[in-house]
């Protein structure tokens, strides 16, 4: 599966308010993310992993910020969104990405991500924090609810919820700025990539 979306970031390379920020300072970023579901019965197998049913993965932060757009058009996260698009295994859930200062944790407001499934807007949910502590890292907390409904039809009658199933990615990780990092699930996934913006000065 990595080697899989690796090939595919290889071929792309060749609240209330949004989430905005001076261009002018030295540790002003942007942040680039691609959230996709997966559709791969072989990783599975007949494990379920992290599941939760009915509600989203916990409650969302008081403050948080929304996104501003999606990624230029000469970003490699843009192609990797659009090699990913016309892959059958994978459906793209989301595009986002927005410029930030990269402060400490404690005073960094996360940043909202949802899907645009007009059809179930409760798809996708979460947030992604964006931070500072001697190092970049990201910290991720992100929802996936399968609404096709093949993942439930597979399960003996007696084992199916009632509610449909939500996948969870939960995870923090130190990051290196130009990189593209990938969180993955078996269920769905996420590119990010952050690159320091050039200073106007």
């Amino acid at each position: 599966m990595r080697a899989l979306l690796i090939a595919l970031m290889t071929l792309a390379a060749a609240a209330t308010q949004a989430a905005a920020v001076t261009v002018d300072k030295e540790n002003a970023y942007r942040v680039e993310v691609v959230v996709f579901a997966i559709d791969m019965p072989e990783l599975t197998g007949g494990e379920l992993w992290t599941r939760e049913t009915g509600q989203p993965a916990r409650a969302l932060p008081e403050e948080f910020l929304l996104p501003q757009g999606t990624s230029p058009s000469d970003s490699p996260m843009r192609a990797a969104a659009a090699a990913l698009a016309q892959d059958p295994r994978f459906r793209v859930l989301a595009q986002a990405a927005w410029t930030q200062i990269a402060e400490a944790r404690s005073t960094t407001k996360p940043v909202r991500l949802r899907g645009g499934n007009p059809l179930n807007p409760g798809e996708l949910d979460g947030t992604l924090r964006f931070f500072m502590s001697r190092y970049l890292h990201l910290d991720i907390d992100l929802s996936y609810e399968d609404g096709s409904g093949a993942t439930v039809a597979a399960l003996p009658a007696a084992d199916r919820p009632a509610e449909p199933l939500r996948y969870r990615i939960r995870e923090q990780r130190r990051i290196k700025s130009q990189e593209t990092h990938y969180f993955d699930h078996p269920k769905f996934g996420l590119l990010v990539r952050v690159t320091p913006l050039v200073s106007s000065r």
